[in-house]
């Protein structure tokens, strides 16, 4: 029996021991990754960026025609263009308009005539 005692500690102290030493020597090997030296040198930062999303406006303005009936449309300004107060966003086709004008004018004379 006291052999078997001594056998079961000896057994444990070489067990302890192989794995202290283990222990040891990766702490030392840690040690030695952290001493790593590197050269620094001046150069460009290059920085990409890609992202998805939406972009909303800040300011967003309803523009509506006062034009009474149907309209045609002869010119839009091209979408995400900058534009500033008195640019042309939109054009109408105004012949209609024109032809109505002409004929309340070629009316008014008419009955200036008869007078």
């Amino acid at each position: 029996m006291k052999k078997l005692l001594i056998a079961i500690v000896l057994v444990l102290l070489a067990v302890g021991g192989y794995f202290g030493v283990n222990a040891i020597n990766n702490a030392s090997s840690e040690k030695d990754a952290v001493e790593v030296m590197y050269t620094v040198e001046r150069g460009p930062l290059k920085i990409n960026l890609s992202e998805t999303g939406t972009i909303k406006s800040r300011d967003q303005h309803i523009v509506k025609s006062q034009v009474e009936g149907r309209t045609s449309i002869i010119y839009v300004i091209e979408e995400g263009s900058v534009v500033k107060e008195g640019d042309l966003l939109v054009e109408l086709d105004s012949s209609e308009l024109q032809d109505r004008l002409v004929d309340q004018q070629i009316k008014v004379e008419n009955t200036d005539a008869d007078f």
